[in-house]
């Protein structure tokens, strides 16, 4: 956290709410993304982000380490999230997100039947990463479509490093089986 970055940080603890309201609004859209890959819906994602913000800014002054405010608010909104899904009594299915990117990373755009191609593989990995435990599902989510370190997931989901390591090679191990199953017995119902 820079200089400036901390300042505001400080004020916002000590209940300036101007400084809260900078604090969180630059993360917003990035929380909401979190919220979203848990819950996999919008209105949900949202209300989860302002429940996770309400909560964050009565317990800003415990946090002793400004350092640590990113991971301690991923934290709160992946716990909220989660709270979420179990009063929901459902496991929310990934079938709607498209997080693959549309263009190829030298600039060319695919042609329509690689896109269809690469959108059907990109569904068929979203519905086997739903099928996966909990425990493996959440690291899958925040390294690999958040884009978090394995540090920052340990820290959001208050586990070591080396098990979260542990479980994102469990968690690659399983979607590799359940690849090799398919496509020896077909789609998985």
């Amino acid at each position: 956290m820079e200089k400036k970055e901390l300042a505001l940080f400080e004020r916002a603890a000590a209940g300036d709410v101007l400084a809260q309201e900078a604090l969180f609004t630059g993360r917003i859209d990035r929380m909401t993304r979190l919220a979203y890959l848990i819950t996999r819906d919008h209105a949900a994602a949202q209300d989860v982000v302002q429940d996770a913000m309400i909560a964050s800014i009565r317990h800003l002054s415990s946090l002793r380490e400004a350092q640590r405010f990113d991971a301690w608010l991923s934290r709160i909104v992946v716990n909220h999230a989660r709270s979420y899904c179990r009063r929901a009594g459902r496991s929310v299915p990934m079938e709607d997100v498209t997080l693959l990117p549309r263009v190829e990373e030298g600039g060319a755009i695919p042609s329509p039947e690689e896109s269809v191609l690469r959108d059907e593989r990109t569904q068929r990995l979203l519905r086997m990463i739903d099928r996966l435990p909990e425990k493996h599902r959440l690291p899958v989510l925040l390294m690999y479509y958040q884009g978090m370190t394995e540090r920052e997931v340990a820290a959001i989901l208050q586990l070591p490093a080396t098990t979260v390591k542990s479980r994102l090679h469990a968690a690659r191990r399983r979607l590799r089986m359940m690849i090799e199953r398919e496509e020896r017995h077909g789609p998985l119902q």
